[in-house]
């Protein structure tokens, strides 16, 4: 399982925000979190360049400016960790009845460090990070597994898999994953379902082809590699154009978005495991 920190780093390499709630018009490669952190850079070292008698009153501004980083980054993790409750509870509401679904708001299902993430949603508004589902998931598996399944659009381990083949970001894996899961999690996939299906299939089997290519260094091996990178870019460019113009009608196409995601659940099996995921501990009536 690679860090937090790894999998962020490669939101950034993948030209990125690893959160993305911005989506394709955010150009910063780093998190929403980094602004403020500037601004806080600028604003405490401007004019406040040491001298030889400033030293003392230097070492206490940076102290307040590392306290102040450490306080926003604190805030944007417990911001993602309840995202992650939040995707669970959208999943309730699209796949449970109003009955089942107040009874399990009544029974306390959840672990007690996400009991807090819960209480924190009365605080914060959410948006949802790839890298924390996956830290949460891993922390409570039988809880957040599925939000990796359904809104990030692949399991745990697959997802693991590609971020670690793609370190370089070359082939988009992080930031991509980050998008489907605002697309699904928002609820303005529309045109880009099939464009990530494509994606998928197509950055596995070069995987594959480049996994293979350690112990069968023949040329047609290598032609097909080429062919499928080919392949990819273009999967890359059908992608982005279909989430472009997806969020560009964001709260446009509603129901039918949300259709669109149903069948997609339906589709890849998923209905029947999201039902035992939040009955999960719960008894019903």
């Amino acid at each position: 399982m690679q860090s937090l920190s790894n999998l962020q780093q490669q939101g950034n390499a993948a030209g990125g925000s690893p959160n993305h709630s911005g989506g394709q018009a955010s150009t910063s490669p780093q998190d929403k979190t980094q602004d403020q952190t500037d601004s806080l850079l600028f604003n405490q070292t401007k004019g406040n360049t040491p001298t030889n008698h400033g030293y003392s009153r230097h070492s206490h501004d940076i102290k307040k400016l590392n306290d102040d980083i450490k306080m926003l980054q604190n805030y944007r993790d417990r911001e993602y960790a309840g995202g992650v409750v939040s995707i669970r509870n959208r999943l309730a509401q699209m796949f449970l009845s109003s009955t089942q679904n107040a009874q399990r708001k009544k029974q306390i299902a959840n672990p007690i460090d996400v009991r807090v993430n819960v209480y924190d949603q009365n605080e914060l508004a959410y948006d949802i990070n790839l890298s924390t589902t996956i830290k949460q998931a891993d922390m409570h598996p039988d809880y957040f597994d599925i939000c990796l399944d359904t809104v990030f659009g692949a399991p745990k381990d697959l997802i693991n898999d590609l971020l670690e083949w793609d370190k370089t970001g070359e082939y988009q894996v992080y930031s991509i994953f980050g998008d489907h899961g605002e697309a699904w999690h928002k609820g303005f996939a529309n045109t880009c379902p099939n464009a990530f299906k494509t994606w998928l299939s197509s950055i596995v089997c070069l995987q594959k082809y480049e996994s293979a290519i350690s112990h069968d260094t023949s040329p047609d091996l290598k032609i097909l590699i080429q062919n499928q990178k080919e392949q990819v870019k273009r999967s890359i460019q059908e992608w982005n154009s279909s989430y472009t113009m997806d969020r560009s009608n964001y709260g446009k196409k509603r129901k039918e978005c949300r259709k669109m995601i149903k069948e997609d659940y339906r589709e890849r099996g998923l209905i029947l495991r999201i039902k035992e995921n939040l009955f999960h501990e719960v008894k019903l009536d």
